[in-house]
């Protein structure tokens, strides 16, 4: 590592330090985990107090991963699934803080602030259009032949959303061949490849999917017939970019 990237990851890392909180059923943990995915929220729930559970995970680039875990057997080894946002437009930068100790607050990459309150019940402060199912199982949570699912995340304001789908075991980003969900602030959508909004790497024996720029995305949306009638101007807000666009899915 050169001398610059030492100074820069040191001031990245001070730009994220190392917090935890305890709420109810969540532990919350923030901290720089390298380069590639920069500072990191999680929001952790104790499988005691909830068998089947969301837990969350707050990235650079507008990433946030909810991913479904579902104990099959009191005590055992929880089956896992997964379903993966990207907000447009988004920066580097998030933060957390428990005001007064009743609720904890997430300010995602976004800018986007989440609310999770002691009774393990989660919100965003902007009139985003959420929908979440208190009741967990893997059909619930299933957004085959069109179900929402049980986390939908439809719109926020300002912002353009891209929505993987629910997929057990696995992360539906990572399927090049599968198509994910653009919406925008009015819930308009249109429906894209995945190799159209990711560039696909290998990394040893695994490939990583890695999104495009907001501007090369904006680009190529832009182009598509489906998506003609989508407000995509936030993608054009320079003032949320993120600045290093080198993210990937995990």
């Amino acid at each position: 590592m050169s001398f610059i990237h030492l100074i820069l990851s040191i001031a990245t890392a001070q730009n994220c330090p190392n917090q935890y909180f305890k709420l109810n059923s969540y532990s919350f943990s923030q901290r720089f985990t390298s380069k590639l995915t920069g500072c990191s929220i999680s929001a952790s729930a104790s499988s005691l107090s909830l068998p089947n559970r969301r837990n969350f995970r707050f990235l650079k680039g507008g990433q946030l991963s909810v991913v479904t875990e579902i104990d099959s057997v009191k005590g055992g080894t929880a089956s896992t699934g997964g379903r993966f946002y990207f907000i447009l437009p988004a920066g580097n930068e998030i933060s957390m803080e428990s005001p007064g100790s009743l609720f904890v607050k997430v300010q995602d990459s976004a800018g986007l602030t989440w609310l999770f309150d002691e009774k393990d019940e989660v919100s965003t402060e902007q009139n985003c259009k959420l929908k979440i199912n208190k009741k967990i199982s893997w059909e619930s949570e299933s957004t085959e032949s069109n179900k929402e699912g049980g986390f939908y995340l439809k719109s926020c304001p300002h912002s353009v959303i891209i929505d993987s789908g629910f997929k057990k075991g696995n992360n539906a980003f990572l399927n090049k061949a599968s198509h994910s969900k653009i919406r925008d602030s009015k819930g308009n959508q249109c429906i894209v490849s995945n190799s159209e909004i990711f560039n696909y790497v290998k990394e040893g024996k695994e490939t990583q999917n890695i999104i495009k720029s907001t501007k090369d995305l904006h680009a190529i949306l832009s182009k598509k017939h489906d998506c003609k009638n989508l407000d995509l101007s936030p993608m054009l807000n320079q003032s949320n970019q993120v600045t290093d666009q080198t993210q990937s899915q995990h």
